[in-house]
């Protein structure tokens, strides 16, 4: 009988990079939660780290808010900006000024045109704001109540809307 072992992230990776199994690190994406993938990511040397972003397998969107300021703000400048502002908008308006923030101006000025006009009017309302400050920490995330609505009719609502 033969002992099954799993190997860490990080060295089944190097296994399969090794091996130079493309199809072999698709599988190793696919089963890790986006924050595995992170710390995988910000173990790895510059060229691997780079290789690995650039594998089609993997979710960009999911993983960046886990990443480090340094290092999602170096991967990121490898995407396009169409890219960058696709991820941006799928993530909560708190996580995505973080992830901006880490940007050049430039780039963030190339990024938040890209995007749609809700997402990118609520962004620029918070990059306002200096970065450790209550209005750069907020979400804009907001829901209007009328009067006459029971508490239970909201709650069906969010948890609908949650979903």
């Amino acid at each position: 009988m033969e002992l099954m072992t799993t190997l860490p992230p990080l060295d089944s990776y190097h296994v399969a990079l090794e091996k130079g199994s493309r199809a072999e690190i698709d599988e190793i994406v696919e089963k890790l939660h986006s924050s595995e993938i992170a710390d995988t990511l910000e173990a790895l040397p510059k060229k691997q780290r780079d290789n690995l972003w650039q594998q089609e397998s993997l979710d960009q969107k999911a993983v960046l808010p886990y990443l480090s300021d340094g290092v999602s703000g170096d991967l990121m400048l490898s995407m396009r900006p169409i890219e960058l502002a696709s991820a941006v908008q799928s993530m909560a308006t708190d996580d995505a000024v973080d992830v901006l923030q880490n940007l050049p101006d430039p780039v963030v000025e190339q990024v938040l045109p890209a995007m749609d006009r809700h997402h990118y009017s609520r962004l620029r309302q918070v990059l306002f704001y200096p970065e450790n400050s209550a209005g750069g920490l907020m979400n804009t995330d907001i829901l209007t109540v009328r009067t006459e609505m029971t508490l239970k009719r909201v709650l069906r609502y969010l948890r609908r809307f949650e979903k």
